[in-house]
């Protein structure tokens, strides 16, 4: 898993320094039973968005989860973050996600496995940060 986060901090110019950044999130992460799956990392006025896809051993549906570095590669963990989910029939989810281990989760109840359009906004400290982009929840496989 670390080297999953070194290598989209390096692929997306914040290099080795944002990792120890994500240290602590990774550490906790390895102690519990879970896949996760990349999904999209794309740098939006310096800020680094990550998300990935998660499944923990127990839950019916996946969670995205996004983390935030600020361009100065530290984690964002105060900031408001909103998704919509939009649905192949064009059902819409808008919802508040939930902090949790440094990044901000939502449950994608009953979306796990079809095309679903992401729209996400993050709020901080006065600035807007605005992503949007299309992704195939597939089933994650489990590590053993």
């Amino acid at each position: 898993m670390k080297h999953i986060f070194h290598t989209l901090m390096t692929l997306t110019g914040h290099g080795p320094k944002a990792l120890p950044a994500y240290a602590s999130r990774v550490e906790r992460l390895e102690k519990t039973p879970i896949s996760e799956q990349a999904v999209r990392a794309i740098t939006h006025q310096g800020f680094l968005l990550t998300y990935f896809l998660e499944d923990r051993d127990g839950d019916i549906d996946p969670q995205l989860v996004l983390f935030v570095a600020d361009p100065e590669g530290e984690p964002v963990e105060d900031a408001q973050v909103i998704f919509t989910v939009i649905d192949p029939q064009g059902t819409n989810l808008l919802a508040e996600a939930t902090p949790r281990n440094g990044g901000y989760a939502l449950r994608l109840n009953g979306r796990s496995s079809s095309t679903l359009r992401i729209e996400t906004v993050v709020v901080k400290s006065r600035q807007m940060l605005l992503d949007d982009f299309h992704f195939a929840v597939k089933p994650l496989v489990r590590a053993v």
